[in-house]
Parts: structure tokens; sequence; C-alpha cells
């Protein structure tokens, strides 16, 4: 009912248009022979007036395709497109169950953010660390240094050994490539392209939010170790909607 009712009067507004363009240019055509049979200068505002003719014709004629097409559509569909969006937005208010499906396309990203970050941080796992080399040694020093340093970082915490948080810590500074102790949007996306993972930019950035649990806008290394050791929790799924909410 909402759906005809909105596009009946879409056809009402467009028919009185119509109509109105019509007649001006009937006004138009009438004044434009009277101003040429008058002679003199004053047969130039007829040429004036056909012209402004010529321009509602034009109005009229776009006007009746529109109405033409509206009805088409009405008869076929029960309603036209710009009706549907605005039915649409209208019942779509705040507390109805039609963003539904956004919600669950919602959950599906999410689920794949946090697979792709569980599957990254169990290919790190088999990968080397700080055994790797004198500078990766003395990288993972550095960063283990400053997390204990800085915010207390604790490898007792994890059940790790002071071994175990340096081999970590190697392999978050492999991809901490300015050395400032977090790991930034472009740097997980490297980390994400060194374990095999296709993650877009957008995903990224919501992946740097699961794990940021200070709000930062960064991954800092306690964040990276508790994703590396426990990794993240899938989402819960979601409640199937009642039939009277579909």
């Amino acid at each position: 009912k909402i759906l005809t009712r909105r596009s009946q009067s879409a056809l009402a507004v467009l028919a009185a248009q119509t109509l109105l363009d019509f007649l001006a240019f009937y006004i138009c055509v009438t004044a434009g022979q009277a101003f040429s049979e008058s002679g003199g200068l004053i047969s130039l505002l007829g040429v004036v007036s056909y012209a402004f003719c010529g321009y509602y014709a034009l109005q009229g004629f776009f006007s009746l395709v529109t109405i033409v097409s509206l009805a088409g559509s009405g008869a076929a569909y029960g309603a036209d497109a710009d009706a549907v969006l605005g039915a649409v937005r209208q019942l779509a208010s705040k507390g109805t169950q039609l963003d539904v499906v956004a919600k669950a396309k919602q959950a599906i990203n999410m689920v794949k953010i946090v697979q792709s970050l569980n599957q990254a941080s169990n290919i790190l796992k088999t990968q080397g660390g700080a055994k790797t080399g004198t500078l990766e040694k003395l990288s993972a020093y550095l960063t283990l240094s400053n997390a204990e340093k800085n915010y207390g970082f604790d490898p007792a915490k994890y059940n790790m050994s002071e071994t175990d948080a340096l081999d970590i810590a190697a392999k978050f500074a492999r991809f901490d490539l300015n050395d400032d102790g977090k790991l930034e949007v472009t740097e997980m996306e490297k980390l994400f392209q060194a374990t095999g993972m296709t993650v877009s930019e957008v995903e990224t950035k919501a992946a740097i939010d699961l794990l940021d649990k200070r709000r930062s806008g960064f991954v800092e290394f306690d964040e990276f170790v508790e994703w590396y050791v426990n990794n993240v929790p899938e989402p819960a799924p979601t409640a199937t909607p009642t039939p009277d909410q579909e």
C-alpha cells in the first residue's frame, strides 16, 4: 500500500508539472503570434516567445515520457524505483529488522578477519625467530626491553621464558619497520603478506582494532604477544531472525 501510494503521488506531481509546461507552451505560442503580427521591433519579442515555446515543449515531452515510464513500472511491479527506495527508507527506522542483511554481512567480514589473524598467528609460530642473525637478535632485545620499560611487559604472565619472549620479539621486530615498538596499518599488511594472507586495507584496520586493547590505533608488543599466544576468539554466531522479523 505504501509503495502504491508513493507511486501515485509521484505521478500526480509529474502530471501537474506536465500540464503547466504545456500551458506555458500554449501561452508562448499565442504571444509569439501576436508579437510577430505587430511588426517592427516588437516582432523580435515573437522570436523570444517562440524560443520559450521550444523550451516548454521539451520540458513537457520529458515529463510525459517520465509519466509513461512510472505508469509502466507501476503496472508491472506495483511501484517505481524511487517509490521502492522511499518506502524502504520510511520503513527502515530504528528498531526494525530491515538491517539484518547488513548486520549479517558485517558479522561474516568479522569472522573472516578473525580467521585471517589466527591463521597468520599459527604460521608465524612455525617461522624462525631470534636465532636468525645478530641484527635480528639485537632488534628483538630492544623490542623486549622497551616493552618491559614502557608498560611493564612480563613474560611470566604468558607462562613463557625470556628466550621464548625474545623469539616472539624477533618476529614482531621483523614487521616493525620503523622500530617504534608498534605495528601500523602498512606494517600489519606486510605481516599478512608474509604469512600468505590476502587482506584488504579496510580489513587490516579492522584487525588492528581487534588487537588494539589500548585504543591507540596501533598494535603494541604486548598486544601482539596476547594475539600470538592466545589467538583471537571467534565471534559468537548471531541469533537467526524469526519469520516475523524477516
